[in-house]
């Protein structure tokens, strides 16, 4: 009776996140497609998003995942999950075998989110896929190493 009110999208949403929590992929993977094309509202839509890359990367949609993830990090840069999904589209890349697109993302959380689990995280995945460690601009120094010693004259 009440599917086409505000409320039906939030019922979807709970309702993928349910199917997801119990592993019940395809049937999540539909129910995260029907509330995306639903247009959910703005405060929403992260949810949304992360079910949807969350499921088609557990089964294997890696493209699908990848422009999922993207259109996240695209639409919400700044939001409070945006270093998790970055991580996860990073993770994605190296899956898909495109280390330069990986490596790219890592920089990224590893310059953006500086001093946390996040950065500390794509740092080691940097440089397990990286021939050349991640180098942090000058004066930073990377966890568990000091400091570069100032210049002389500075």
């Amino acid at each position: 009776n009440y599917g086409r009110t505000p409320a039906a999208v939030y019922s979807m949403l709970g309702k993928a996140d349910l199917l997801y929590g119990q592993r019940r992929m395809n049937e999540a993977l539909e129910v995260y497609k029907k509330c995306l094309e639903s247009g959910p509202p703005k405060i929403i839509l992260p949810f949304v998003l992360t079910g949807l890359g969350s499921v088609q990367e557990d089964v294997k949609d890696y493209p699908g995942a990848i422009e999922t993830y993207k259109r996240f990090t695209d639409e919400f840069p700044d939001h409070y999950m945006s270093p998790k999904i970055y991580e996860s589209l990073a993770r994605v890349y190296e899956i898909s075998l495109n280390p330069d697109a990986a490596r790219e993302i890592y920089e990224k959380i590893i310059t953006q989110y500086p001093s946390t689990f996040w950065a500390e995280k794509a740092r080691q995945r940097y440089q397990v896929i990286s021939p050349q460690p991640f180098q942090n601009a000058p004066g930073q120094s990377q966890p568990g190493q000091p400091a570069a010693p100032p210049k002389a004259g500075q």
